[in-house]
């Protein structure tokens, strides 16, 4: 809410992001007959995001107020991966993270 108005924007966000991953029961995956071909096992993850975003605003008076912020997310994850045929695949992790948003005008 800017000046005790609703609004509605369109807020254009670009993000960078990546994960490190380490499997680590493959050989208990393959004891038990299980399929491990592409990666479907359990893991450790890293992940690490990137964002930026840019918001306009557009004041009654006439003017605008430009806001860039950047927004940087790094923790770490337990999850598990599993590809089935017909290239279904399932992946679910879940974790702790910590996300910094900085903003200038």
């Amino acid at each position: 809410m800017l000046n005790g108005r609703s609004n509605l924007a369109f807020i254009p966000t670009a993000f960078i992001s990546g994960e490190g991953r380490y499997y680590y029961n493959f050989l208990k995956r393959l004891e038990k007959g299980k399929s491990i071909s592409t990666n479907s096992a359990n893991y450790i993850g890293v992940p690490d995001n990137y964002g930026l975003s840019f918001q306009t605003f557009y004041i009654e008076d006439g003017s605008r107020i430009r806001t860039t912020t950047q927004v940087y997310n790094f923790g770490i994850v337990w999850g598990l991966q599993r590809n089935y045929q017909n290239r279904f695949s399932l992946d679910f992790n879940i974790g702790s993270s910590i996300l910094t948003a900085l903003s200038s005008r």
